[in-house]
């Protein structure tokens, strides 16, 4: 064997890595218009529904129902913007959820009863007066440590209800034995699924004892499972989240606790009132109120240099000064790494060279191929 031809297929390698790495692509993708109403339609399946609620691992006892059918219709056909609303909400108030239930060790799949009880909006407010991202009503809220008076109601306070909430279903999971069953208990109350425990014979499963519950319990768990199914499938409904504002995504707290006026604050900052608003919706007047710093200030995290030139002059300074010297340490790198660059460099012939040529030095070393011969 000749040394061209020992050395030609590395070469060969070496060439196709090359080119493949360095040479610019130039794909060309057509992306179609969106998908008519039709055409989610058809989309929808129940019998590739049904496939993957089988595969969704759950603490709740999932089971394909007419009922449970019809609402994952209503998410991914009939109301296809609301289900994208709320999947678009799903990144503001999700890693809150699950921070708090990850710390009480309880079940992931917990969170999906917020998306029932509130689409996922702190504001909500139903008919019987229930409030808030876990929809607790008044007594409840109280009796689970929230403030609720007529300048706060901390069921809107997205990670004080969220802890009250898992404490409550935890109670209640205690007190059945049964995440289906605490879950349905959450909506109707402890004594309604006793009584529909009672009138089924003792039966503690969900889908035996639910003829006996209220009618709107009787829907509330197949609610959750098309939840669960649309956060887990959307994709397969070309459903799209929708986008949020970075002011809405990035946020700090604050709790030094100063009162502001909500109106002067979106002023001072720059920051939309309605915005400012959105993202403290636990109060109920125009005006953050003056606390002990037991009561949190929410402002985007873009606005926090503004927030302490105003408020914290001091803090603003040593901020400043720590950024300075971050800043000039990156610099003092760079300069050296500049300076580093400054040797000369081989061009990407020469180390294709210097690398074929390792490979026949290797090769002679290994095989003991005489090259003079």
């Amino acid at each position: 064997m000749s040394i061209f031809s020992i050395v030609a297929k590395p070469i060969a390698t070496i060439l196709t890595v090359f080119l493949f790495t360095y040479m610019p692509l130039s794909a060309h993708m057509v992306i179609g218009s969106p998908p008519s109403h039709k055409e989610n339609a058809s989309l929808f399946s129940v019998a590739d529904i049904k496939d993957r609620l089988n595969n969704i691992s759950s603490i709740i006892d999932i089971n394909y129902t007419p009922e449970v059918g019809r609402r994952i219709k209503e998410y991914t056909v009939s109301y296809r913007v609301a289900g994208e609303n709320i999947l678009g909400r799903v990144d503001l108030f999700f890693p809150i959820f699950e921070k708090a239930i990850q710390e009480k060790n309880l079940p992931d799949d917990l969170k999906y009863v917020a998306i029932v009880e509130s689409n996922l909006v702190p504001t909500a407010m139903s008919k019987s007066g229930a409030s808030g991202l876990w929809q607790f009503m008044k007594a409840t809220g109280r009796m689970q440590g929230l403030e609720i008076n007529k300048y706060i109601d901390e069921r809107r306070d997205p990670e004080k209800s969220t802890a009250a909430a898992l404490e409550y279903l935890s109670y209640l999971h205690d007190s059945f034995g049964d995440w289906t069953l605490a879950i349905a208990a959450y909506n109707c109350g402890p004594g309604n699924v006793r009584k529909a425990i009672r009138r089924s014979g003792g039966s503690k499963d969900y889908w035996v004892v639910r003829k006996h519950l209220p009618n709107e319990t009787q829907k509330y768990v197949p609610r959750i499972i098309a939840a669960m199914y649309l956060m887990k499938y959307y994709h397969a409904h070309n459903l799209r989240p929708a986008s949020q504002e970075a002011d809405v995504k990035n946020t700090m707290k604050i709790n030094d606790g100063r009162g502001h006026s909500f109106k002067k604050l979106s002023e001072q900052l720059d920051v939309d009132y309605a915005t400012l608003k959105y993202l403290n919706p636990m109060y109920k007047t125009r005006s953050f109120p003056k606390n002990d710093g037991r009561h949190t200030l929410v402002i985007p995290a873009s606005r926090k240099m503004t927030y302490l030139s105003i408020y914290n002059p001091e803090a603003y300074v040593l901020l400043q000064n720590q950024k300075a010297a971050i800043l000039q340490e990156k610099e003092r790198k760079a300069l050296l790494l500049a300076k580093a660059l400054e040797r000369p460099q081989l061009n990407q012939i020469d180390r294709l060279n210097a690398i074929v040529y390792q490979q026949v030095t290797s090769l002679h070393q290994h095989s003991n191929i005489n090259i003079a011969m």
